[in-house]
């Protein structure tokens, strides 16, 4: 902590330094310029004097800039604020005229007599802070456009820092899934899911990095829970749940308003075994099929109900359904949903598609109660939680 702030104070003190250094440059320079018009017209006026005005114009410059400085980036002009912002632009140039003729006045007030050449007259005071103020006004817009063009460009290199910190991360995320080869996911994440949401990440760095870095975020926790799971044939139906819904934040955070995903759970059921990363493909799949469209709403409803002997699971949708006479797909997600229910129940579950009217489509999960959990609500009883909405774009 005291390395950083002595490490804070020489930057400061080397800007200040460099600041000095500049202002007094362009004091000499004024100088020269002044002393040449003074000579080619003739006029013998005091070097003493010449020296004496143009410094303390530059020395009164230089404590002031810092103060200049501090307003313009505590109100930086941007395309939200300028109607309002450029009025107060224009009075702080006018206090920061009167402040930088008053400084100079009482700083020639003092410093005449003590070089010897007589005392400072700057005139009727009004012309002469008209005068200056003319010169200042000049100085106030290239200070501000300096300012301006500064915080721009840092800026640009902090989103640049972010989006390279970013696109590290997805290319390290990358490759780790590639190395793992989605063994781990037991073949429920579809890869092309990954790969798009990536893709849909690094396009999002240069637009929102803040919305980027949380997607990331979600991707990475998402990710972290497959592989919680790589090693459990079942998990607890509320860890499904949990899983479900990072994976529809992520989808939201796609399709926006067009996604709306509610989610269902009978009470008592909580607890309940089902086959680890069941629900996500079913509901990836209707999101998939369903195309949510720019004009049109995609909703999805997952259900989890639990009697005395079975543990029934729903992912309805109000898409376009199955065409007519057609047969199961055949896809990743499903086919390994139906082997691994094969496996891990034989015969007592069942994994059934429907169409629903007038549009949309039910798949449908049952499972022995018995087989799924602990906990086994009592027979003709059935207690309802409730519907949370985990992710509603309404």
């Amino acid at each position: 902590m005291v390395l950083d702030d002595r490490s804070r104070f020489w930057n400061w003190f080397r800007l200040a330094l460099l600041l000095f250094g500049f202002c007094t440059g362009i004091g000499l320079y004024r100088f020269s310029t002044f002393y040449a018009q003074y000579r080619l017209e003739g006029d013998n006026e005091p070097v003493r004097k010449i020296l004496v005005n143009e410094m303390t114009a530059a020395y009164s410059f230089f404590f002031l800039l810092p103060l200049l400085v501090l307003f313009m980036t505590r109100l930086p002009l941007r395309r939200s604020n300028w109607l309002w912002a450029l009025p107060v632009y224009l009075v702080a140039s006018i206090v920061f005229g009167a402040g930088y003729t008053t400084l100079m006045t009482i700083a020639r007030t003092w410093v005449y007599p003590a070089a010897d050449i007589g005392r400072y007259d700057p005139g009727p005071l009004f012309y002469r802070y008209l005068m200056e103020y003319h010169v200042q006004f000049m100085v106030f817009v290239l200070v501000a456009a300096t300012v301006h063009a500064t915080t721009r460009f840092r800026a640009s290199r902090e989103r640049e820092r972010e989006s390279a910190e970013l696109a590290l991360r997805a290319s390290t995320l990358q490759a780790q899934l590639s190395e793992a080869r989605l063994r781990a996911l037991q073949g429920q994440l579809q890869p092309h899911f990954l790969f798009n949401t990536l893709n849909m990440i690094s396009s999002l760095m240069y637009e929102d990095v803040g919305k980027a870095d949380r997607m990331m975020m979600r991707l990475s926790t998402l990710l972290r829970m497959f592989l919680d799971t790589s090693e459990h044939p079942s998990v607890p139906l509320r860890q499904e749940m949990e899983i479900l819904g990072v994976y529809v934040e992520i989808m939201e955070a796609r399709f926006g308003q067009r996604l709306s995903v509610t989610r269902h759970m009978d009470a008592g059921i909580a607890e309940a075994q089902v086959p680890a990363l069941l629900l996500q493909p079913l509901v990836e799949n209707a999101i998939r099929h369903g195309a949510p469209e720019p004009d049109r709403q995609l909703e999805i409803l997952v259900r989890a109900v639990g009697d005395s002997d079975h543990l029934r699971l729903e992912v309805s949708d109000n898409g376009p359904g199955l065409p007519a006479n057609d047969a199961m797909p055949e896809g990743v997600g499903l086919r390994s949903i139906r082997d691994r229910l094969a496996v891990l129940y034989g015969d007592g579950a069942r994994l059934r598609l429907e169409n629903l009217a007038p549009r949309g489509l039910l798949v449908t999960v049952e499972l022995p109660l018995h087989a799924a959990g602990r906990e086994r609500p009592p027979a003709g009883i059935r207690a309802t939680a409730g519907t949370r909405d985990v992710a509603s774009s309404k």
